[in-house]
């Protein structure tokens, strides 16, 4: 059975940890940020690194958080960074965050690793040294802040927490039955909506990538094709397979190429597992020709998973790109019925398809987007 209450709590549990994170990136100046960036490296996709804005460090975050670097109960990665770029004081708060989490849940082992961290030491970073010594600590009023931040959200996480086990006794699977009637896999999820007024902006001034919609939910394996690359060029969607099964439903292998045109095409994995059939690649190779929109279906379906239980899953299926010049890759129409798919969209006024991401077994489960600001790749092509 599945224990509602402690999810709900968890939940809070994360929003209050997002919540501190919050208060204390607001306090990091640029070069703290920069350095922060280029310290986490090849742990984030090459555009999150090359973007230490505010937004940016979020999106940062954020991605340490689906790639299991970090979690509700365990910021030690971040709790590092910081100690080695020079923060001690937000390292500080951090670890004593951390402390109290460990106090909560029992766990005298973890309590005993967080101890050991020397957030006071220098250890030798080679690539950091030069910063280091030039780099000024928070001030003492500065430490007041971030400690009076923490201790106010921790009243406000503690007052929710109190009002959700208070309330408990209404019946959850009310509220998540009216939800999955909803088809929540088409709204965008408040993690990855774009901030107020980001798109009023002119091209230059706007974000350098962005993060699209989730479509679909699933708990399969997780894929990231920006992982394949080892370039130093910014790669871009250029094409892809699909693969058919007899049902017209899909696997897919998605294709990139190097904005500077110097690295050999990169292949994803194969998200799926239908056979290699006589559907046959698809690319946008003229030179400047982008794509800046893409389609698709989210189809329901019912299977049986491995111990012999029927279960329905999402498959993304009829994905179709278009390009800047009006091209738009073919398109296998496959008949299902209208109650049980929903049809999605995704495209951004000046940024064209980066990479994709998602989570796939059998078929593609769930995927998302990730756009470059066009003016990039344009002046990594002059």
């Amino acid at each position: 059975m599945i224990n509602f209450e402690k999810m709900a709590t968890n939940q809070i549990k994360e929003e209050h940890l997002r919540s501190v994170l919050v208060g204390v990136l607001h306090l990091l100046s640029e070069k703290d940020r920069q350095s922060f960036h280029f310290l986490i490296g090849r742990n984030v996709p090459r555009p999150i690194q090359d973007d230490p804005t505010f937004q940016g460090t979020l999106n940062l975050i954020e991605t340490l958080f689906d790639r299991n670097k970090i979690s509700v109960n365990d910021i030690y990665f971040l709790i590092d960074a910081f100690r080695k770029i020079g923060c001690h004081a937000i390292a500080k708060v951090l670890q004593d965050y951390q402390n109290q989490i460990q106090s909560n849940s029992g766990s005298s082992e973890n309590r005993r690793l967080i101890d050991d961290l020397d957030l006071e030491s220098d250890a030798p970073t080679v690539l950091l040294h030069d910063y280091r010594k030039k780099h000024i600590e928070l001030s003492s009023s500065s430490k007041s802040t971030i400690y009076f931040i923490i201790v106010l959200l921790t009243l406000m996480g503690s007052v929710i927490i109190v009002f959700i086990f208070v309330n408990r006794s209404v019946p959850i699977n009310v509220a998540t039955n009216h939800t999955e009637r909803m088809d929540c896999s088409m709204l965008p999820r408040n993690d990855n909506e774009i901030p107020i007024g980001a798109m009023s902006l002119s091209i230059e001034d706007r974000p350098l990538f962005i993060v699209g919609k989730k479509f679909g939910e699933s708990n399969a394996t997780k894929f990231d094709d920006s992982l394949r690359w080892n370039v130093n060029s910014l790669p871009y969607f250029y094409g892809f397979c699909p693969r058919v099964d007899s049902e017209g439903l899909e696997s897919y292998q998605f294709f990139y190429a190097s904005s500077q045109n110097q690295q050999p095409k990169i292949k994803s994995d194969v998200h799926g597992t239908q056979p290699k059939n006589s559907r046959s690649d698809f690319d946008f190779s003229e030179k400047n020709d982008r794509v800046i929109q893409v389609q698709g279906r989210l189809v329901k379906k019912s299977m049986l998973s491995p111990s012999g239980i029927n279960q329905t899953i999402n498959i993304i299926t009829e994905l179709e790109f278009i390009s800047k010049t009006g091209r738009v890759s073919p398109l296998h129409i496959i008949s299902v019925q209208k109650e049980l798919s929903e049809k999605f969209s995704e495209e951004y006024e000046g940024y064209v398809l980066g990479y994709v991401t998602g989570r796939s077994a059998e078929y593609v489960e769930q995927i998302q987007f990730v756009w470059y600001r066009s003016i990039e790749l344009e002046s990594n092509e002059d």
